[in-house]
């Protein structure tokens, strides 16, 4: 049996009546020993709504309600014995009085006194469990987590201001909560569009959120600026403040363990060796400057062009993976592909050749994502080319030669056609595997692939698939979490999130073939090998175009701008929270699309070039 205790910010929003129930003293019954104070939180068990009161300064419900309200606990008083129990795997049979007034509907402030708790020599049993109890209007009273303690699962959610109980072996419809907010600083709408789900490459992320040191919420948007808001946890605008870009281009925002890090860049058309091509700035936490590192004579004369770029670390190393448009060759064409930036934080120095070819060597290169692993460097990459035309991990040394390449997906089509059909999502990683969420067409189904068309569909109907590697033997297990062929639906790129209790959760908005506006969110949870955990789930929510979730609290959280504003959603993160009836939108898995370890182009060479240095060593 699961329990999640109110958080002591829940705590301290609501008034406090000063009146600490203990049986230190010697009361008789009908004795007042309190107030119950009107309160805007609204509580629901499994839920149904049912009256609520502030007892105290903490969330109490009326035990006799918990059968008349329609949530079906057992409830039962025994006079002889002055006690009151209360069961939940009862039916609909046993006491059926109703105590009626709700303070969560009273007009007056909240905080304001309502009526009397007064002392009751009755005692209450929750399964059997002897708990705190109170009598107001006749009834008896218990807490909201003394209930949840001893019969299922309780969440807090701050920015609804809503108590959650869900009985144990009872579940419950997927609901994501919306709570509209403010932001002072410019930002672009970034609701995702279907348009967006077709996009034959990717660019880099302009919203990022983060938890700060105290707990709250820091949304980090890039405009003309680098804007900088944050929130408390009921996602109220506290503080807004901007910092400059150091160069024009933006290539990715990295929240490390200790410092933040942007990487920014300019374009060096004259394909000058010594002009400052690239820039990682570090930051403290607070977005105060550190340092930077200068990167520079990496035979780029436009970086970040055409991709969505990543930065990750661990105690030794930080790595960029991201794209560029090279030098113009003796044909006058200026290649586009991968770069990949692995620097020494121990001395600040790039570690790793930054020539033409890399051994890593991407053409053309889509998407690229990074993590560091237990000393290992795995890259995601999405490709239209080389080294294949598809999805492939790689695991690099930390001077950026290839240990291995593994093909995870295949699509169809000639080598260097931009439209592929599919774009992949962002990489998670397991103690057990390598994850990577995917939205693709049936590749089956197209004539033709070209740079601007796919010929033989009338429409891309993307299915969203989750890609998951094992570690250790690189076998693969491809998992179609909704089937959108064949329907006048589509998925977007969807993120997964790595969860507090080592889930995973896959999050994609789905699309009306006519319509540009969503018609719903969905969602599903893998365990840490790839298996799914129940059904594919769907809720009325905006996924952000850039925003990957992340979780608190057990709840995931984002946001997204709208023209004005902000809004964030939030959705619970327990897998076993929710109710298994959904619409029948799977399919089941299909055969493994894989590839064998890949050889890389013959002209991957090693060049002689001089290693970038840091400015303004830490």
């Amino acid at each position: 049996m699961k329990f999640k205790k109110i958080l002591s910010s829940a705590l301290s929003a609501v008034f406090l009546s000063g009146v600490c129930f203990t049986n230190t003293f010697a009361y008789n019954v009908g004795d007042v020993i309190g107030k119950v104070l009107s309160t805007d939180i609204v509580t629901y068990i499994d839920g149904i709504r049912v009256p609520s009161f502030n007892i105290a300064g903490r969330t109490a419900v009326v035990a006799e309600n918990l059968n008349a309200c329609g949530v079906g606990y057992y409830v039962s008083y025994s006079d002889a014995d002055r006690a009151l129990s209360i069961s939940p795997k009862g039916g609909k049979d046993g006491q059926r009085d109703f105590f009626h007034f709700d303070t969560n509907t009273s007009s007056k402030p909240v905080g304001t006194p309502i009526m009397n708790v007064l002392y009751s020599d009755i005692k209450t049993y929750v399964d059997t469990q002897l708990v705190e109890s109170f009598n107001i209007g006749g009834y008896t009273c218990i807490y909201t987590d003394e209930l949840a303690k001893h019969c299922g699962t309780y969440y807090w959610d701050e920015a609804a201001r809503t108590v959650n109980i869900f009985t144990e072996g009872r579940k419950i419809l997927p609901t994501a909560v919306k709570t509209e907010s403010a932001r002072t600083l410019n930002a672009d709408e970034s609701v995702i569009t279907k348009s967006e789900t077709f996009e034959r490459w990717a660019s880099p992320a302009k919203s990022h959120l983060t938890l700060t040191e105290d707990g709250e919420y820091m949304a980090v948007e890039i405009s003309e600026n680098i804007n900088i808001e944050t929130y408390d946890e009921g996602f109220n605008l506290k503080n807004s403040f901007a910092i400059k870009k150091e160069l024009p281009l933006f290539g990715g925002l990295y929240f490390g363990k200790d410092f933040n890090y942007i990487a920014f860049g300019q374009e060096n058309l004259m394909c000058d060796n010594s002009r400052e091509v690239i820039r990682i700035v570090i930051y403290d936490k607070n977005f105060v400057k550190i340092s930077q590192v200068s990167v520079t004579n990496c035979k780029t004369s436009v970086p970040f062009d055409a991709s969505s770029g990543e930065m990750h670390e661990d105690e030794r190393y930080l790595v960029l993976h991201t794209s560029r448009t090279q030098y113009p060759d003796e044909n006058g064409s200026s290649p586009q592909t991968q770069l990949t930036v692995i620097i020494d934080k121990h001395t600040w120095q790039v570690s790793n050749i930054l020539g033409k070819f890399q051994y890593n060597h991407t053409s053309h290169a889509f998407r690229e994502l990074v993590r560091i692993d237990e000393g290992r460097l795995i890259t995601a990459n999405y490709s239209d080319a080389a080294p294949i035309r598809g999805a492939f991990l790689q695991e690099l040394d930390f001077e950026g030669e290839i240990i291995h390449t593994q093909g995870i997906f295949n699509v169809g089509g000639p080598l260097g056609a931009n439209c592929t059909g599919a774009m992949i999502g962002n990489l998670e990683v397991s103690p057990t595997g390598y994850f990577v969420p995917m939205s693709t067409i049936d590749h089956s189904l197209p004539t033709g692939y070209s740079n601007v068309n796919i010929d033989g569909i009338d429409r891309e109907n993307r299915d969203i698939y989750l890609l998951w590697t094992d570690k250790n033997t690189w076998e693969q297990k491809h998992t179609c979490l909704a089937r959108y062929t064949g329907v006048a639906l589509t998925g977007s790129v969807p993120y997964i999130v790595k969860l507090s209790d080592g889930n995973f959760m896959v999050l994609w908005q789905q699309f009306s073939d006519y319509s540009e506006e969503s018609e719903k969110m969905c969602f599903a949870f893998m365990d840490k090998d790839g298996n799914q955990i129940g059904k594919t789930h769907s809720t009325n929510a905006m996924l952000s175009e850039s925003c990957k979730p992340i979780e608190k609290d057990g709840k995931v959280v984002w946001y997204v701008n709208t023209d004005s504003g902000r809004d964030f959603y939030s959705l619970v993160s327990d897998a076993n929270a929710y109710d298994e009836a959904e619409e029948e939108i799977i399919i089941p898995t299909i055969p493994d699309e894989k590839t064998e370890d890949i050889a890389l182009p013959e002209d991957n060479e090693k060049e002689d070039i001089d290693k970038p240095v840091i400015v303004d060593g830490i």
